[in-house]
């Protein structure tokens, strides 16, 4: 599985291989949808029928209306960039991560605007104030950073010794994350990390 995120409240998409599928709650599928994919695609739910996933690959990004009748919008990203797959949308805006900086792209596929943090591999939208940027281990000396837009700020976890593979919050703004089979709880600001549950861990996480 490269990922999964719900989109309602009893509705989950989880991307495998080169398709996706929608799950209610008991486990059901409720369809499936066969696109193009590679191992770094990640989802970004733009509203409760609409996602977007990203295809470093291929640099492109596809839109899915997943309701029926489906349909599926390429956005090509801009040429002599490379895309590392994070991607997440805040108010039918895409942030998407390329080597050099994040990009927001509007559903046109048109560059609204650029934000010079370059080497993010995911990126998770907390609210409509703060983004949380993990970055690449091999590109950069950095682990995480929350990107604060009502100040245009940035805060780097010096101290946070971690390069999750996947990272999400909950109601209280806690940072959950996954490394190397762990589940690992640390506060907003990345201070006071804890174990929540060691072992094989399967899945991605996205709320």
């Amino acid at each position: 599985m490269f990922d999964m995120q719900f989109i309602a409240s009893d509705i989950v998409v989880v991307l495998l291989n080169d398709k996706f599928y929608n799950y209610n709650l008991k486990g059901e599928v409720i369809n499936s949808v066969r696109i193009r994919t590679d191992s770094y695609s990640r989802i970004a739910c733009i509203n409760h029928c609409k996602i977007a996933v990203s295809v470093p690959g291929n640099d492109l990004i596809e839109i899915v209306t997943i309701i029926a009748p489906t349909q599926i919008t390429d956005l090509i990203t801009p040429v002599g960039t490379r895309m590392t797959g994070g991607i997440t949308c805040r108010m039918d805006i895409l942030y998407v991560a390329f080597s050099d900086a994040i990009r927001l792209m509007d559903l046109s596929g048109q560059i609204q605007k650029l934000i010079n943090i370059p080497s993010v591999n995911i990126l998770h939208s907390v609210n409509n104030d703060k983004m949380l940027c993990v970055y690449s281990k091999d590109n950069s000396d950095k682990t995480m950073s929350c990107l604060d837009f009502t100040n245009d700020s940035v805060y780097d976890f010096e101290q946070f010794p971690f390069y999750p593979e996947d990272v999400t919050t909950d109601e209280s703004g806690n940072i959950i994350f996954v490394e190397d089979n762990v589940i690992w709880q640390a506060d907003s600001d990345g201070k006071n990390i804890t174990i929540i549950i060691s072992g094989k861990i399967t899945n991605r996480l996205k709320v």
